[in-house]
């Protein structure tokens, strides 16, 4: 789980913003403490959810996707040290800085603290914490004489011969954790690190997001609790009883995959021993599944398959898969604009089944939306809303709802009414309607 995340220079976001997972200690906010907070072993209380509200190109989406660039910078490291980091750094200013994340998380009931500062050339920095139980020194990364240097805490026990491997393995534009991750070299600490990122820390699900494959197949091949995805679509009230799937063999197109590898071996030259009697063979054994929705009528089933569904259904039953892998396993979904396809009752559905049926279990949910109906519901907490204001140069202002000091906000006050008003800001500041008003240019 995510305890504090840091971000600085990245996209819209110039100067350092934090979203913050640790709760407020208010008595105001003691309600619903079960669902809403997860209590690890060593006693680290993290909230389960976070909903980022904000204007339109205000950054909301950029807080998930430095969430992505960073695993996927970890997971996936430049393979030549001549690569460009694919950073994109605040663009609206002359001052030059380096980029800065910063994270804390939780992983096995253990605290991390993993920061990194890098351009895009090379990485500057980095530092590695563990709390087990209290902070210590994981390893350190920074340059020296335009030499990169690594420093190990004294609980690191590694060989000489080891750290000259690690050294050797980490180019200037690479994560020194993604050197770990291509040698037989272990260190439990950073193989937790990698391990949380890589199976823990979901990638961003977007409006344009097809989660169509992933949650077929996840589903299909028993990957999720069944049981878990039927009930939600039964209580979501779309009178679904039942999903049959049925396997039939299919031999696919050839002709038309050679016309696709045909360009394809142009790009990759490891793909030229590829023959289309390969192909035919390989073809014939795959496996095409039908997904049916069954539905009972006046006492009488009748089947629709999955395409035939309405946007709603089909993204109601991918998000009921993302439940059910929430419910049974720890992880953490980035869902930026959720309310994307879904009716306003079935956002607030979801939360519900979110939060009630994870009681003890470290799952977040990372939200973005406009759906500013939500805030009406005297369940939600304050420390779980955050804004996103665009400043005077454009860059991203992150806030919570719980930085209102008392005398600005109280907690009898509306929250939606507040924010509907532009109290609480992070609201378009919208211009006159009357187009013809505008004076764009010059009429020639």
């Amino acid at each position: 789980m995510i305890i504090n995340f840091a971000i600085e220079n990245f996209r819209s976001i110039n100067e350092r913003v934090e979203l913050s997972f640790e709760p407020v200690k208010y008595k105001t906010e003691k309600h619903l403490e079960d669902i809403y907070i997860y209590k690890s072993k060593s006693g680290i209380e993290v909230l389960k959810l976070a909903i980022i509200y904000g204007p339109n190109a205000s950054g909301k989406t950029n807080i998930l996707r430095a969430l992505d660039f960073l695993k996927r910078f970890i997971l996936k490291p430049p393979s030549s040290k001549t690569d460009v980091i694919d950073l994109k750094p605040f663009k609206f200013t002359q001052d030059k800085k380096n980029t800065v994340f910063e994270i804390e998380f939780l992983h096995d009931d253990i605290k991390y603290s993993y920061f990194i500062e890098l351009n895009e050339k090379e990485v500057i920095k980095e530092e590695i914490y563990s709390f087990k139980p209290k902070k210590y020194l994981v390893l350190k990364r920074y340059k020296e004489s335009n030499d990169i240097k690594i420093k190990y805490g004294s609980k690191i026990k590694l060989s000489k011969h080891a750290k000259e491997i690690i050294l050797y393995r980490t180019l200037p534009n690479k994560s020194v954790i993604s050197s770990f991750s291509e040698v037989n070299i272990k260190i439990p600490e950073i193989e937790s690190i990698i391990k949380w990122f890589n199976s823990y820390l979901m990638p961003t699900i977007y409006p344009k997001t097809d989660l169509t494959n992933f949650a077929l197949d996840k589903y299909g091949d028993s990957e999720v609790n069944k049981d878990i995805v039927l009930k939600a679509l039964k209580r979501a009230d779309f009178n679904i009883s039942d999903i049959k799937i049925d396997k039939e063999e299919r031999e696919i197109d050839v002709e038309e995959i050679k016309f696709i590898l045909d360009f394809l071996k142009q790009i990759d030259s490891s793909l030229r021993d590829i023959s289309s009697e390969k192909l035919r063979n390989k073809g014939k054994e795959i496996k095409i599944k039908r997904f049916e929705f069954e539905h009972i009528i006046n006492g009488k089933r009748y089947y629709l398959e999955y395409e035939d569904e309405s946007a709603g259904t089909q993204r109601f039953f991918q998000l009921a898969v993302v439940l059910a892998l929430l419910i049974e396993n720890n992880l953490i979904f980035p869902i930026d604009e959720i309310e994307s396809s879904l009716h306003p009752d079935l956002i607030e559905f979801f939360l519900d089944l979110f939060l009630f049926n994870t009681k003890s279990i470290a799952s977040q949910l990372i939200l973005t939306t406009h759906y500013r109906e939500l805030l009406m519901n005297d369940t939600i907490r304050r420390d779980i809303v955050w804004f996103t204001d665009k400043m005077e140069n454009s860059s991203t202002e992150l806030y919570s709802l719980t930085d209102f000091k008392s005398s600005e906000f109280r907690n009898t006050n509306s929250i939606y009414n507040f924010y509907k008003t532009g109290k609480l800001g992070a609201k378009p500041f919208l211009g006159s309607y009357r187009l013809k008003e505008i004076k764009i240019g010059k009429k020639k």
